[in-house]
């Protein structure tokens, strides 16, 4: 009789957990995001205002991803802006209209997913345009035990996978 009784207990309390954290729920910002170690390629033909990157954003204002009894709030056009930002503060580019002809990276986030496991997985989805009408979309992924550095350290990959792809660096380099 004890032993039912201490089931039902069981029960009957993750039931109650489970129910008053249905309203629970957090936001990603990737603003609040330290995105460092960039490995920047070598861009022998690179000079200032030949490179103008731009974001594609999508059709979302955020999205709710259900993880283990609350809800993650993730907004990919924050993470294109945050992805964006950072490839031009690393190739050292300024919002400033060029007047030349430049080469254009367009960057889009269209995916970002929180996968509870062992540990957090982040997985984000990006497409990548180049303005020779080049697309690929990418993923990139990251473990951590905390879903906040998972993400950051997952757009910090992007960020590098962006800067080093071989097809991104000859165009622009002109080839």
């Amino acid at each position: 009789m004890l032993i039912n009784f201490s089931k039902t207990l069981k029960v009957i309390m993750i039931l109650v957990v489970t129910t008053l954290c249905q309203a629970c729920a957090v936001t990603i910002n990737p603003h609040n995001f330290t995105i460092n170690n960039q490995a920047s390629p070598h861009l022998s033909q690179l000079t200032q205002g030949s490179i103008t990157i731009k974001s594609q954003p999508i059709e979302t204002s955020g999205r709710a991803i259900p993880v283990a009894g609350f809800n993650i709030t993730v907004n990919e056009n924050e993470f294109t802006k945050v992805l964006v930002g950072k490839l031009k503060s690393t190739l050292n580019i300024s919002d400033t209209l060029t007047t030349g002809e430049s080469k254009i990276l367009t960057i889009q986030v269209s995916r970002v997913s929180i996968q509870p496991d062992i540990v957090m997985n982040c997985v984000i989805d990006y497409n990548r345009k180049l303005g020779n009408g080049v697309f690929f979309g990418f993923q990139t992924r990251s473990r951590n035990w905390n879903y906040e550095t998972a993400c950051e350290n997952a757009l910090t990959q992007a960020a590098n996978e962006i800067l080093n792809n071989r097809d991104t660096v000859k165009y622009f380099e002109g080839e």
